[in-house]
Formats: C-alpha cells, sequence, structure tokens
C-alpha cells in the first residue's frame, strides 16, 4: 500500500496553501462540488459551435433595417424630449 504523504507541491500556484486556510466547512463544499462534477461528468453536454452567436442574438438582439445609423440617431434626436445636456452637479 502506498504511503500517503502530506507533499502538495505538485498543486500549482500554492492552492494547497490557499485550502488549507479555509474553513473545514468551506473545504467540505470544494470536495462536495469537485465529487459532482466527477460524478455528473456523463451529463454534461457539448454545445453546438453556434451557441454563443444564438445567446447573443437572444439576449442581445440585434438591429434589422434598412437606416444608416445616422438616420437612426437623425430620429432620435428629432423624438427626444431633452433639448439641453443634462448638467450634473
Amino acid at each position: 500500500m502506498e504511503a500517503i504523504t502530506n507533499d502538495f507541491s505538485f498543486l500549482p500556484g500554492n492552492y494547497m496553501n490557499v485550502l488549507l486556510g479555509m474553513s473545514d466547512d468551506t473545504k467540505l463544499r470544494i470536495i462536495r462540488m469537485l465529487t459532482d462534477s466527477l460524478l455528473n461528468r456523463e451529463r454534461i453536454t457539448v454545445k453546438s459551435p453556434s451557441f454563443t452567436s444564438e445567446m447573443l442574438e437572444k439576449h442581445a438582439g440585434a438591429w434589422v433595417g434598412e437606416e444608416s445609423s445616422d438616420e437612426i440617431m437623425s430620429v432620435v434626436r428629432e423624438n427626444s424630449t431633452v433639448r439641453e445636456p443634462l448638467k450634473f452637479e
């Protein structure tokens, strides 16, 4: 049987020093999250290459129209109720 040592030098960036300074409760939560990530590995699905662009279109939207940006800004200015720049005091 292999002996268990306290040599954690294989952990990059001194993660072990950070972990050792945490409370027992925090350490247990990290262990639980890491264990869950290992047990649920099969459930992780690979997203399609177009996933990012689909999410951007869905949540950020895009302007659809023939107007140029200058024409749009002209309409905004014409319909604006504020004629003078806001003053910050």
